[in-house]
């Protein structure tokens, strides 16, 4: 583990703040005792301190002053979480603790799952949306398996957008008046320009709200394509809208209707080619052309023809409502997601037009879930169980068209799929004597699926058919003690199952396997969270072991004249590791905070898998080996430093992380891997006239690392067709926000 650059970074650093620090006259009005959040991961309201699992939470304000606008953007911030662009564009796989999926097939299900507003989005398209008008993020570690279930085996990442409130200064409460909202303009090098706000409209007397909440974000590429007359690539063209409606008409009784719209039109599928032009493979490729321009060394710069390119539009209805009785709780959420992705890209990495790729995805989901809440007056047993039910409709339309070398069409998967999924769950908490505390949950789990697949190829032009259909189901539980020690110290154990339902995959059943088996995962962790000096310090410590089984791996199959990319279940894996959250004001004007993960993930068991790049095809054992995307070791280190100055206050925030190195391929090909990199963000933030008002200036990727977030594997069974996608190089901007 090389932590030279780190221990540099820290070392200057805390030189520098030293300085700083000495030359302040005074303290600010800073309260020392740390706030904290409160969050619902157990479905229920409470302090984060209380909460018997390992979750990170990130309130408004950090996510502001930190420049979280995106999912990417929270792997820093999360122990354990690791982010990967999808190689066709169409959205993200999510890690956490080495826990995840490896598939961008529209067909394939997340490990980790993603909520907006208590509502389940199930497809990657739905994880493209950028942060604007957020309330909270919380990201639930480990195994969710009786409260969430379907596909929470890593985790589940948690957003909440700030809802309409009936609070007012306008005297005239039964007129429409406008209550809260921002204004925030930003601009930075790229040309980009980012405009977000929110607005809530009101009639207090009726107790009805409405908030409008818009991000409008354009951004010139980061990658410059150097064939003449191509555009650059990895731009952003974003569009979002969002309207909620709430209406309270008696204390008790809350509805909520929101609508939320998301286009994008750009080139954000920067394929960075690796390898030589030239295969090195015992097989003759028909890619092994001369002529072409030579390959830029830099990651930042490539030779590509004029065909990348993705749009998404994307809908969602949610509609809630809550009972709430002082004995007993119901709620319920319901949903409807529409999504409609198309991409194309260039699959021979040059400039000429000979190898296109085209990927077009359409999904319509509903969900409905049902939750009733129970507990005594003496708090001492508290349930929480509910009803779900999830049913969606996927086609993914796959076209290989080769110009000039396979004739017009090499390959054509057109596939549908339709889930139905049911699941009934409860969860129980019993304090049996003062200090103790158990949880006995469970969650019966039942999914049914249902494929068509039209697959055509170069050597078979006529078009086969299949038809699939299958289902599974699952009992997870659920096993928890709660130890109070003090009033500061609090301690939890916890036995937990998870479930992931099989699938079917795009291959030929006469020549590919197309089916895979459910994947499950059965977790031991304990935790600790307490505080010391009068609250200043706050620490969460957890410690986990995973026997995670049947794992859902992508892996390259040859037969039937082709090579495709389908999903296993031949795996199992080991996985422990040790985790450690904290927060600290050092002094009244000096908040720091600390995060770092130890994950230790590999694979027990993993026969006969094939290597995209072995020309000969041969099965190999991979046991031993390291899970994707699962570095052993990550720390990040924030600062927080705010003093008055005038009328206002004067942020400086920094944050440092770094990453240990990071396997991309199951093979752990070290062409292919990561290197250990450090990250470091800045930025200076003054504020006035009663936090009103915010001007901003802020830097990301200081030291512009080349960070590798995607990866693919060679085509065909070469090695001169690999390639990467890069997280953004060193970005710099300035800020005016107004709070009305």
């Amino acid at each position: 583990m090389k932590l030279t650059g780190l221990k540099t970074i820290v070392a200057h650093y805390t030189v520098f703040l030293y300085l700083l620090l000495s030359s302040v006259q005074g303290e600010s009005e800073i309260p020392y005792e740390l706030s904290e959040i409160v969050v619902t991961a157990t479905r229920e309201e409470s302090l984060i301190s209380e909460t018997p699992l390992a979750v990170t939470a990130i309130d408004s304000e950090i996510l502001h002053t930190g420049s979280i606008v995106d999912i990417q953007d929270l792997e820093n911030y999360v122990p354990g979480l690791e982010f990967a662009n999808s190689i066709s564009g169409n959205g993200a796989l999510l890690n956490l603790r080495g826990i995840g999926v490896d598939s961008s097939l529209i067909v394939a299900d997340p490990g980790v799952a993603l909520y907006r507003d208590d509502v389940y989005y199930s497809t990657p398209v739905h994880s493209l949306f950028q942060f604007f008008d957020v309330d909270r993020i919380e990201v639930l570690r480990g195994p969710q398996g009786t409260l969430y279930g379907r596909n929470t085996l890593g985790g589940a990442v948690k957003v909440f957008n700030r809802v309409p409130e009936f609070l007012t200064t306008n005297e005239d409460e039964s007129a429409l008046s406008l209550s809260s909202g921002y204004v925030d303009v930003q601009g930075g090098d790229f040309d980009r320009l980012r405009l977000e706000g929110a607005a809530t409209i009101l009639m207090r007397e009726i107790r009805l709200a409405h908030r409008l909440s818009f991000l409008r974000e354009d951004r010139d590429g980061y990658v410059d394509n150097l064939t003449p007359g191509s555009p650059d690539l990895d731009d952003r063209n974003d569009t979002f809208l969002r309207w909620q409606s709430r209406y309270q008409p008696i204390e008790s009784l809350d509805f909520l209707l929101s609508y939320n719209y998301w286009k994008q039109n750009d080139r954000a599928i920067a394929r960075i080619p690796f390898g030589p032009r030239v295969s090195t493979s015992a097989i003759p490729s028909p890619f092994d052309y001369t002529g072409e321009l030579p390959l830029p060394n830099d990651v930042r710069k490539v030779h590509l023809s004029d065909v990348q390119k993705r749009e998404n539009d994307a809908h969602s209805v949610n509609f809630s409502w809550e009972l709430d009785h002082s004995s007993w709780k119901l709620k319920s959420i319901s949903s409807y997601q529409a999504a409609d992705l198309s991409s194309q890209f260039d699959s021979d990495y040059t400039q000429l037009d000979l190898l296109d790729f085209y990927d077009s995805e359409n999904t319509d989901a509903v969900t409905q879930e049902f939750q009733l809440t129970l507990g005594d007056l003496d708090d001492r047993w508290h349930t929480v169980a509910g009803l779900f039910f999830y049913t969606d409709d996927r086609e993914q339309l796959l076209v290989l068209p080769a110009n000039t070398i396979l004739g017009p069409t090499a390959l054509t998967v057109n596939a549908t799929q339709e889930t139905d999924a049911y699941a009934v769950f409860q969860e129980t908490s019993y304090r049996f004597v003062e200090p103790l505390t158990l949880r006995l949950g469970f969650r019966y789990s039942y999914d049914e699926k249902e494929s068509r697949q039209d697959f055509k190829n170069f050597f078979a032009p006529t078009p086969n058919r299949f038809n699939l259909e299958d289902d599974w189901d699952s009992l997870d539980y659920k096993l928890g003690l709660d130890w109070r020690i003090s009033e500061n110290d609090f301690v939890y154990f916890s036995i937990t199952t998870g479930f992931r339902a099989g699938g079917f995959t795009f291959a030929d059943p006469s020549s590919q396997p197309n089916a895979y088996d459910p994947e499950k995962i059965t977790a031991y962790e304990i935790g600790y969270k307490g505080s010391r000096l009068d609250r200043r310090l706050q620490v969460a410590l957890s410690t986990y072991y995973y026997d995670n089984r049947d794992i859902q791996s992508s892996q390259a199959v040859s037969g039937g004249g082709t090579t495709v990319g389908v999903v296993t279940s031949s795996s199992d894996a080991t996985v422990y590791g040790l985790e450690l959250e904290t927060e600290f004001f050092l002094q009244s004007f000096w908040h720091i905070g600390l995060s770092a993960a130890c994950t230790h993930a590999t694979y027990a068991t993993f026969e006969n898998f094939v290597y995209e790049l072995d020309p000969t095809f041969t099965p190999v054992s991979l046991a031993g080996n390291h899970l994707v995307r699962a570095p052993e070791y990550t720390v990040n280190l924030t600062n927080i430093f705010e003093v008055e100055i005038g009328q206002g206050s004067l942020q400086w925030f920094t944050r440092i992380y770094w990453s240990d190195e990071t396997e991309l391929n199951v093979f752990n090909d070290p062409r292919f891997r990561q290197n250990s990199f450090y990250l470091v963000d800045m930025s200076l933030r003054y504020s006035l006239f009663g936090n009103r008002w915010f001007i901003a200036a802020f830097v990301k990727n200081l030291g512009d690392e080349d960070i590798a977030v995607g990866f693919d594997e060679g085509l065909f069974g070469v090695d001169n067709h690999n390639s990467f996608l890069y997280a953004p190089p060193r970005t710099w901007g300035a800020s005016v926000k107004y709070v009305f």
